[in-house]
């Protein structure tokens, strides 16, 4: 019999229950999610549900909606009420990097975290976007030194730079506007690597029209209801845009010559990463594509 999951849950105003649609919801197995705001649109629950029910695990992966101001309040309360890990969406990344008791070695490069696995005395840190962005530049098989850029400047485009860095871009332009995200984003740069600091640039949104013939490979982490093709004029040489939306939300219409990618793909890598992470054991990937690309039909 299919197990019945709810659709999103929030946390209840004292922090020691959910509720689902206004109504209290008690969980009757050990959870598992991803948190966000907005978090309705994540297809990770169908992939990672798949998963859990393949794998007979007593668990459900569900969406729930916090706020910035119910974060901590979420810590204090995520062991008891039956929490033991979950993905972070926007705009949580960052924040949840700073709550967490201890983080690895990728999440403190990026210094920001999309998984956390919940131990009885706190949250444990980790960032699988980097491994899961690293996947698909991969598989262009491109030749060292490209020109990187990023549009955005949130969590997401942490791991966006350090995975182009890592896939061998000789330089990465961030192109995004002046806020609290790009300011965060400028000083988690001042403070990186020497190698990374003399690679990476801020521009102007006009910066991606002034192409040089290098390959170049875009990653947009733009929010939802921005078109790409706003940004982005007519590709020159190898053009290549990774846009971490997937399904609706990836808008837009593209000049000819641009190879593209929505997020979909990375949102299985980093999937994968996160249960491997949360499990210690390799994840049933075949179960977790076949949901994901019957919920993208």
């Amino acid at each position: 019999m299919p197990v019945s999951r709810p659709e999103l849950i929030t946390l209840a105003k004292s922090g020691n229950s959910f509720c689902d649609n206004g109504r209290h919801w008690r969980p009757s197995r050990l959870l598992f999610g991803v948190v966000g705001d907005p978090v309705r649109h994540s297809l990770s629950p169908i992939f990672q549900n798949a998963a859990l029910d393949h794998e007979d695990f007593v668990a459900d992966y569900v969406r729930l909606q916090l706020g910035d101001e119910q974060l901590e309040l979420f810590m204090a309360s995520s062991w008891a009420l039956g929490f033991r890990g979950f993905n972070v969406t926007s705009p949580h990344k960052e924040r949840v990097f700073r709550l967490c008791r201890e983080s690895t070695g990728e999440a403190k490069r990026a210094e920001a975290v999309n998984t956390v696995r919940v131990e009885q005395d706190g949250w444990l840190g980790h960032n699988t976007d980097i491994a899961g962005i690293r996947n698909v530049l991969d598989q262009w098989k491109l030749d060292k030194g490209f020109r990187g850029i990023v549009l955005g400047a949130g969590g997401s485009a942490r791991a966006a730079i350090l995975a182009l860095a890592d896939a061998g871009a000789e330089s990465v332009a961030v192109v995004a506007r002046e806020g609290i995200s790009r300011s965060a984003t400028q000083q988690w740069i001042h403070g990186a690597a020497e190698a990374l600091k003399s690679a990476v640039s801020f521009c102007p949104w006009d910066v991606i029209n002034a192409q040089s013939d290098r390959d170049q490979v875009v990653v947009s982490c733009l929010p939802a209801g921005v078109a790409t093709d706003e940004v982005l004029g007519p590709a020159r040489g190898r053009s290549y845009l990774l846009d971490m939306r997937y399904g609706t939300q990836a808008i837009g219409t593209l000049s000819a010559g641009w190879t593209r990618r929505d997020g979909s793909g990375v949102l299985l890598a980093q999937g994968a990463e996160a249960f491997r992470w949360w499990f210690r054991q390799d994840p049933p990937i075949d179960v977790m594509t076949a949901a994901l690309e019957s919920a993208l039909d």
